[in-house]
């Protein structure tokens, strides 16, 4: 945006988008020189914030791991520096900052700048709303469970620069993908890692406006790395589809159920049961011969009582004996 020259008592001074250049002036905390627009009392006398817009979004990201919800963290950071937090402009910064893709603090600051005379913003910190109607704001990234508590595993598992909210969103993630698809090696519980890691900075940047094309990328890359890509996915579990019959014949291509060693093979006899006393005996009732209608008669042999013939003699049998 081209820079238009401000009206006042020092001609060198410039404004960009409510951001002041002052080539005379340095950040008190850094070399910096441009600084936000201010109306709060305590910097009558230059119109602008004593610290840059740099490090005012530095002190607002240590807030925001400080307290685990950015409303918090803003209202900190006016405390800080005496200016006027009001939970409309919040609102209206919140709502700018997913537009525009700007950061929660320079939509704020549009807020105040453009809208706060207005809407009666205020301009400084002690016409700012109250503190109680935030304290029951929700974390940043979800709303956590009240046993949960941060372990040495855990920060010896993800490191040490995360808020509370933050490893509870990281330990449920990776449960859900470890439940979710199969971890049966270090170098995939590495990769399940990445990508929960890869979807909190995603969660934490849509939720200040930043750009995510590009991290959008690199979890698309951990995601094929891992092999669970949609489309992946998708000829993974296409058997989820079949119907039962189909998986049957699918199962017995694919994967057969071997022949068993020959002392394993019917060690109850119901196979022998259901061969001669089901398929042998239909096989004989309708007249077909077969291997099952063939051992249906040798077993049926076995049990026949022969009649003795008339010339049969039980006295020679008698004296046989």
């Amino acid at each position: 945006m081209r820079s238009i020259p401000r009206v006042g008592k020092n001609k060198n001074i410039e404004t960009t988008n409510k951001i002041i250049i002052d080539p005379s002036v340095k950040c008190t905390r850094c070399d910096s020189n441009e600084f936000y627009l201010s109306k709060s009392d305590v910097n009558k006398k230059t119109e602008k914030m004593t610290i840059c817009k740099s490090c005012l979004e530095e002190y607002y990201q240590e807030y925001v791991k400080k307290h685990d919800s950015y409303k918090k963290a803003l209202w900190y950071l006016c405390r800080k520096f005496d200016l006027p937090f009001s939970h409309s402009a919040y609102t209206g910064a919140e709502s700018h900052s997913k537009k525009t893709k700007w950061t929660i603090v320079q939509s704020y600051f549009k807020m105040l700048n453009s809208f706060g005379k207005n809407n009666n913003y205020g301009t400084c910190f002690d016409e700012s709303d109250q503190y109680e109607e935030i304290e029951n704001d929700c974390s940043v990234n979800v709303i956590i469970d009240e046993d949960f508590e941060v372990t040495p595993e855990m920060v010896g598992f993800w490191g040490s620069n995360y808020s509370k909210s933050e490893y509870y969103y990281l330990e449920n993630d990776l449960s859900r993908l470890v439940s979710s698809y199969e971890c049966d090696s270090y170098a995939q519980e590495t990769l399940f890692k990445d990508i929960a890691l890869q979807n909190l900075t995603i969660k934490k940047k849509r939720e200040t406006g930043e750009d995510v094309n590009k991290d959008l990328e690199a979890r698309g890359k951990l995601l094929g790395d891992a092999n669970i890509k949609p489309a992946q996915e998708s000829g993974a579990n296409a058997s989820d589809q079949l119907t039962y019959s189909v998986l049957i014949k699918k199962w017995e291509n694919e994967e057969p159920i071997p022949e068993p060693d020959e002392e394993w093979k019917d060690v109850d006899g119901i196979g022998k049961y259901i061969r001669v006393w089901f398929l042998g005996h239909i096989c004989k009732m309708m007249g077909i011969t077969n291997e099952y209608s063939k051992e249906y008669e040798d077993e049926m042999e076995n049990l026949r009582v022969n009649i003795p013939s008339k010339e049969f003699n039980i006295d020679e049998i008698d004296e046989g004996e």
